[in-house]
């Protein structure tokens, strides 16, 4: 309840209090029942001595005592459904302390696989449907060429990062109470159950202003030693008779995440050099768009630029480059090529939406269809079941003039 309908630890113990007096009156009452019952029939008294001192009915009272404070609850959830809790690590710098929550990724993972589903999915392979389709992340190369997940069983997770405000934003001093937060899930499981939130776990939790003044490699220790204890020794995992060795497949995250993470700049705006997968200009983004055209980014000439910041800060302007991202030190990562797009940004908020509006507005010019015809067709169709709550909306008059 807690984090399914966000309910505060103080509303779930109250509506275990009612529950348990409402169990506990039922049973009083079933009780008295069952004598009365018993009597009306001459039962014998050592008979219903027996019924009222029956250890399964003052077993049913004593249901929900186990889970009547937020001690028991945690105690509870422990012993039988394998709780990882989380770990604080202090900041320390000459101007001031901090702390964040790191929840151990591999106790997790060893939670996780006890579900014997989950453990069927590690034990399974992963195997790319076709060689010319793509439809999830086991068919690209860089899955494919990583000899990490070429040994079965493997561990894949795919880590994501995001910033966000736990309050109204419209109030002073959002900054100072941003969030930043690492999940994670495995790239084993089914794609469809991997977008599910009760699928997606927990690693980190940090105040953005942390990351800030302390960085990624500060913040990221505990995480990153961790993924190295996964990738070169491997972890115990219950049902499977040896180690079991894994790693990250990629990182998830919007442009600026995926920009912070890999040490490229941020600022989109004034950077002559913005993109993290090749070293085009502004000016080449204008001219040419075929990926052919470009010169893309490398583990090789990462490296290589990176040396060269390193020598004069100068050239992180030149090359779009701040600094090396953490997870480099990771035997089978590196950010050069692991950083994938942000397909609902560039795509789906992105350029999907403007270049729709240039060819509706095209085919409105050419009279292939008038707007009211379209908005016609987009009012009294008929939608599947899924779609029904995510209709499109009736296209307003003054669109062709916003497309201008």
């Amino acid at each position: 309840m807690q984090e399914k309908f966000l309910l505060p630890n103080s509303t779930i113990c109250e509506l275990i209090n009612a529950v348990n007096e409402f169990q506990t009156d039922t049973v009083s009452l079933t009780k008295q029942s069952i004598v009365e019952t018993l009597k009306e029939n001459n039962v014998n008294e050592n008979v219903l001595n027996l019924v009222l001192n029956n250890p399964a009915a003052s077993n049913l009272n004593s249901t929900f005592n186990v889970m009547k404070s937020q001690y028991a609850q945690k105690k509870f959830l422990k012993e039988n459904f394998g709780l990882v809790e989380p770990l604080q690590y202090m900041l320390k710098s000459k101007t001031r302390v901090s702390n964040y929550q790191y929840v151990p990724i591999i106790k997790t993972i060893q939670a996780f696989c006890k579900n014997n589903k989950v453990l069927d999915c590690i034990m399974s392979t992963s195997e790319s449907k076709s060689a010319n389709i793509l439809s999830d992340i086991h068919d690209g190369t860089n899955f494919k060429n990583n000899p990490l997940f070429q040994t079965f069983p493997n561990i894949q997770i795919l880590l994501y990062f995001d910033e966000f405000m736990v309050f109204n934003p419209l109030r002073g001093n959002q900054a100072k109470h941003k969030l930043g937060a690492f999940y994670f899930t495995l790239g084993n499981i089914p794609s469809k159950y991997r977008s599910s939130v009760k699928d997606m776990q927990l690693a980190i939790l940090c105040r953005s202003s942390d990351i800030k003044d302390f960085g990624f490699k500060e913040v990221l220790q505990p995480l990153i030693k961790d993924l190295k204890l996964l990738e070169t020794d491997g972890i115990i995992i219950s049902g499977i008779p040896h180690n079991v060795k894994g790693g990250i497949v990629s990182i998830i995250g919007d442009n600026l995440a995926a920009h912070q993470i890999g040490g490229y700049v941020t600022n989109f705006s004034t950077n002559v050099r913005c993109c993290r997968f090749c070293i085009a200009t502004k000016s080449d983004m204008q001219a040419n768009f075929i990926e052919s055209k470009f010169v893309q980014r490398t583990k090789q000439l990462y490296n290589h630029h990176l040396s060269l910041v390193n020598m004069d800060s100068k050239y992180t302007s030149v090359y779009g480059l701040k600094s090396d991202s953490p997870f480099n030190c990771l035997k089978y990562f590196h950010c050069s090529n692991m950083l994938p797009p942000d397909a609902m940004h560039d795509l789906l908020e992105g350029v999907v939406p403007f270049e729709l509006g240039l060819i509706i507005n095209y085919f409105i010019v050419k009279k292939y269809i008038t707007l009211s015809q379209l908005n016609c067709k987009i009012k009294h169709s008929k939608f599947g079941f899924h779609d029904a709550a995510n209709k499109p909306t009736i296209i307003p008059e003054l669109f062709q003039k916003g497309i201008k």
